[in-house]
């Protein structure tokens, strides 16, 4: 029994990550609450996460750090998303006034591919601005070229930030059932998740200077 829950057990371990991505995704939580924020959060909520795929740090001052460091592009970059995202829904909404069925189809493709593409450039934009010092366009710049060219991993990140909406529409009772839970832990542990997926993807432009000093 002991061994079972001493400090170095498998079981404390995960215990100790659970509690870890609660706190995080609270913090991530409230310093969201004002919106504009919001890309800042996301970005100390990566950087953290990274910490621990790292085995870094991982104290609560660390995460106000990287909220503060990477809060100017971190916001540009959020602007950005989110005037993408406007254009992408009026585009969208005029598609839908077409009226030939041909001409609608074929904007339809256009659009789907924009989507497909701002989607995988959205999954990578945080945590590049998380882990790699960047210009906003260099950001954006490898977040394409990196999400693009890597899809076997881009794939899979992008399901995993769509499922809370998937267990939504699947498990609508459960889902709603443990809504608490999802809401305290889902989006720390679906960061995570998408760390440790990027994670080969990422290793392949870290300078080796920086892995052999790691």
């Amino acid at each position: 029994m002991g061994k079972i829950f001493g400090l170095d057990s498998p079981v404390v371990r995960f215990m100790t990550r659970v509690g870890e991505l609660m706190i995080f995704t609270v913090l991530w939580i409230l310093c969201c609450l004002p919106i504009l924020t919001a890309g800042a959060s996301s970005a100390a909520l990566f950087r953290m996460m990274f910490n621990m795929k790292e085995d870094r740090s991982t104290k609560v001052t660390d995460f106000f750090r990287a909220f503060r460091d990477n809060f100017k592009k971190a916001t540009v970059l959020w602007l950005i998303l989110l005037a993408v995202a406007v254009a992408l829904l009026v585009l969208f909404w005029l598609i839908a006034l077409v009226e030939s069925n041909l001409i609608r189809l074929v904007l339809m493709l256009v659009f789907s591919a924009m989507f497909f593409v701002t989607f995988i450039a959205a999954v990578y934009i945080f945590p590049l601005t998380a882990y790699f010092e960047n210009t906003v366009a260099g950001t954006v710049r490898n977040a394409l070229a990196m999400g693009l060219g890597h899809l076997r991993s881009s794939i899979p990140a992008c399901a995993l930030l769509m499922l809370p909406l998937i267990a939504r529409e699947i498990f609508y009772e459960l889902f709603m059932s443990l809504l608490f839970l999802w809401t305290v832990l889902a989006p720390g542990a679906i960061a995570y998740g998408i760390v440790w997926i990027l994670w080969p993807v990422f290793k392949k432009y870290i300078p080796e200077e920086t892995k052999s000093g790691a």
